[in-house]
């Protein structure tokens, strides 16, 4: 049989088998990325689902406008010949379609390419950035979709939720994914069907190639099945053989993509892209359908008057960039003020000035600042009159640091002859001197922690970070970290109700953190849905659900302990305001009751944090309880109680503007719409998605 002769039979058949697919659950393959799109295209567009069943041929093609055997039979409507349905059409792969679009289902469809979540926010129907296509889609994971849809292929799908197969109507219940599905096991479905992923799918028995070619087929002899292809020579030009079907080849042969900074180009066959071969120092950049090594870009773009980006690392001169928050790299040198850089690990610069925490920077050349304490080295800093830090190693002035018991006094190791040359001046130790020896002894008092060179007594809070102890029974020499959770800041930044969901929530906190606070796994204190609140964060989010909660206040380095752990943080008040334990004055979008559930997802988070149109049903006589996606629960700074959702009452209007009718911002007049009583007090825990407020970002100490 040639080539021909077998591509009208496996077409006719195509258009009767394939299109009689028994997956009605897959979705619209317009709203499908483009490998998806591809896969399903050909039974999308292979006619009525009327299906030829196992010994009934399918009848031929008609031939039709737009009919073809090549491309040059669809140059007049600038289009390409689809070789396997015999049809012009649009586009068959990325690469036959303009910038910014896919190949999807034959038709060039324009995609929104993003960076992260916040370029999506004006997308309709696409909120979220998908971390692997880099482009606008409906959701990247399930936690992006409402109850009871989850995400396949990047669209919200919908399931019937169920806890055993007495919940779903004609379907059998997956109990580990605890949802309806058409099968879990071949006798689950028909006659001549196999189960498929969860799907019946029917086949053709054979034995041999001639029970399968009358119907435009092959056998596979293996399976005991008829397939349309056995290897990718029994497909068309830009197809390839996957599952015993012709697929659409998911690239071109020109195409190439940065995967892991490397270039991976298609492969010959088109059905994958080859390893990616590294860029090394150089970064891999894509552009449009095309990825290539280059140069790095340091973004955000280097700060200081002479900072480089070098390899996507900014330098100042030939050293490391300035760090702190009032580094200035001048003529390729640090400086903080007019005075050298400061030095150590996390060391900060404020007003001119360098810190340790909240204590004297570090002496000497290698000291470094470590969560607020000094060190020499690994070290605990050096001890004595005049011991310096050089190299990391302690010195007393040009020779080694001075033995056990002996004090450097000048420059230089001396011997005790009593107890008073042995006071190491501090109220901790008792101090001792061994006359037949010379040596002097200074053992720490019980009860008492000795840490970087400092006297704390038991249970002491380390004044750095707020929630270090000094335990003696744990150590004498380092903080206990037990007490240590999570750490709350709020942005001084505002935005309205339009955020790009979690993913840009998220970044609106790790781009917004306060000066002096070094910390990690970082994300909005705040309410996106059903499934994804506050309540539920430390089981999402890995945050400690035990240990207590500390507002941070950059101002003089400040951690004031609100909550001693999530639950008592959730149960109705906290022990410290907002405004008093961060100094950030502003309401603050929460969606969340004060139990820390979020609202229905109907109302009071604007759309999933999505939104900023402003809403217009607002209940006369006081009444909030609306479904209305135009408004977001926000927090009051000064409450205590009730503190996630300020209880509050409304003036009686029926329909508001940017903000809520009348808000009494603190420290502010009340703030009234023009159609609002002037006399009006009423203060809001709602606002408009169109107002602005601040975010609560919760974040773990490093």
């Amino acid at each position: 049989m040639n080539f021909q002769k077998l591509s009208c039979l496996m077409v006719a058949f195509f258009i009767c088998f394939c299109g009689c697919s028994d997956d009605a659950d897959t979705p619209d393959a317009g709203a499908l990325p483009r490998d998806a799109a591809q896969d399903t295209a050909a039974s999308k567009e292979a006619g009525p689902k009327k299906e030829a069943g196992p010994g009934k041929e399918a009848g031929p093609k008609d031939s039709g406008p737009g009919a073809c055997t090549s491309d040059k039979q669809c140059t007049a409507t600038k289009q390409v010949c689809d070789l396997l349905l015999k049809k012009c059409v649009d586009c068959l792969l990325d690469n036959q379609c303009a910038k910014n679009q896919h190949c999807v289902s034959r038709k060039c469809v324009s995609y929104t390419p993003c960076k992260n979540s916040l370029d999506c926010v004006k997308v309709k129907g696409k909120p979220i950035c998908s971390k692997i296509l880099s482009e606008c889609v409906a959701c990247d994971a399930d936690t992006d979709c409402s109850a009871n849809f989850e995400c396949v292929k990047h669209t919200c799908v919908a399931f019937t939720p169920c806890k055993n197969s007495k919940d779903c109507t004609n379907q059998v219940c997956h109990t580990a994914k605890g949802k309806c599905v058409d099968c879990l096991a071949k006798t689950d479905c028909k006659a001549n069907q196999d189960c498929v992923a969860n799907k019946c799918k029917t086949y053709y028995p054979c034995k041999s190639d001639k029970d399968c070619t009358p119907k435009g087929m092959l056998c596979d002899k293996a399976a005991g099945r008829c397939k349309v292809c056995l290897k990718h020579a029994d497909c068309p030009a830009t197809y390839h053989c996957k599952a015993g079907e012709c697929l659409l080849d998911i690239c071109a042969p020109t195409q190439s993509q940065c995967v892991n900074n490397g270039v991976a180009k298609c492969n010959a066959t088109g059905d994958a892209f080859d390893a990616p071969a590294s860029c090394g120092k150089q970064k891999c950049v894509q552009t449009g359908l095309t990825a290539k090594c280059d140069k790095w870009v340091c973004k955000p773009a280097c700060a200081g008057n002479t900072d480089t980006c070098d390899q996507g690392t900014c330098k100042c001169g030939s050293a490391p960039p300035c760090t702190s928050v009032a580094d200035t790299c001048t003529s390729g040198v640090c400086k903080c003020g007019a005075g050298s850089a400061c030095a150590g690990n996390a060391d900060i610069c404020v007003s001119g000035v360098c810190k340790c925490g909240i204590n004297a920077a570090c002496s000497g050349a290698a000291d470094t600042c470590a969560k607020g304490v000094c060190k020499c080295g690994t070290a605990a800093p050096c001890s004595g009159v005049s011991d310096t830090c050089a190299g990391g190693v302690c010195k007393c002035g040009a020779g080694p640091a001075c033995s056990s018991g002996q004090t450097c006094v000048k420059g230089k190791c001396h011997t005790c002859t009593g107890d008073l040359d042995c006071n190491d001046g501090l109220t901790c130790t008792k101090d001792t001197c061994n006359k037949a020896s010379g040596t002097c002894s200074n053992n720490l008092v019980a009860g008492n922690c000795l840490i970087n060179g400092k006297c704390h007594a038991a249970g002491a809070i380390n004044p750095a970070n707020g929630c270090d102890k000094c335990t003696p029974a744990t150590s004498t020499s380092q903080w206990d970290g037990a007490d240590c959770g999570t750490v709350v800041y709020v942005t001084t930044a505002t935005n309205d109700g339009k955020f790009g969901g979690r993913n840009g929530l998220d970044g609106f906190c790790s781009n917004k953190i306060p000066p002096g606070l070094k910390c990690k796994n970082i994300h909005a204190l705040i309410s996106t849905s059903l499934t994804d609140d506050i309540a539920s964060m430390p089981t999402a989010y890995g945050y400690k659900a035990t240990k207590p909660l500390y507002w941070y206040n950059p101002a003089g380095f400040k951690f004031t302990k609100f909550a001693t752990n999530w639950a008592d943080m959730l149960d109705g008040s906290i022990t410290v305001s907002r405004k008093s334990g961060t100094g950030v004055d502003k309401f603050a979008w929460t969606g969340t009751t004060n139990a820390g559930k979020a609202y229905d997802h109907k109302r009071y988070h604007c759309g999933k944090w999505t939104n900023d149109v402003f809403g217009n049903n607002w209940k006369a006589g006081g009444n909030s309880l609306q479904f209305n996606l135009g408004s977001g629960v926000v927090s009051n700074p000064t409450a205590v109680a009730n503190w996630l959702a300020t209880v509050s009452t409304f003036a009686t209007k029926t329909q508001y503007g940017p903000k809520t009718c009348c808000v009494a911002h603190p420290g502010s007049p009340t703030v009234c719409n023009a159609s609002c009583p002037s006399s009006s007090t009423a203060s809001s825990d709602v606002l408009m998605c169109g107002a602005h407020a601040t975010v609560m970002c919760a974040c773990e100490l490093y």
